[in-house]
């Protein structure tokens, strides 16, 4: 099986078995966001369509929708990058990307480096 199509069924597999409240606690976004960012590669995807993909996905599984709801999936992208300003994520934690530099309105997502990021949270290791 091809590593990407493994990866995003192994998040989708996680994410059936949470409960609603269990979601809620673990706060998903970083989740949602790779399983929304993954098909696209290192090309990456306009932040539009990540929103209302991530915001799609977080409905369809009954977690509420934040007023704030583009604006907490922007930290959590930021969050998980490097080229972000302020606190630089861990090494291992540095997943997101833009693609076309800061601020050109493109994400993506280290592929390489999802595999770890899921191992680490305790994901892969699961099959």
């Amino acid at each position: 099986m091809d590593d990407e199509l493994y990866l995003d069924n192994l998040i989708g597999e996680f994410l059936a078995e949470q409960s609603q409240r269990q979601l809620r606690r673990a706060n998903p976004h970083a989740l949602f966001l790779i399983k929304a960012l993954l098909p696209y590669g290192e090309r990456g995807l306009h932040r539009k369509y990540v929103i209302d993909k991530v915001e799609r996905m977080e409905k369809e599984v009954g977690l509420p929708i934040a007023p704030k709801f583009e604006q907490t999936i922007q930290r959590t992208f930021q969050s998980y990058s490097s080229q972000a300003d302020g606190k630089k994520p861990k090494p291992e934690d540095d997943i997101f990307f833009w693609p076309l530099g800061k601020g050109k309105g493109q994400l993506a997502v280290h592929t390489h480096k999802v595999r770890r990021f899921l191992e680490n949270r305790g994901l892969a290791a699961r099959h």
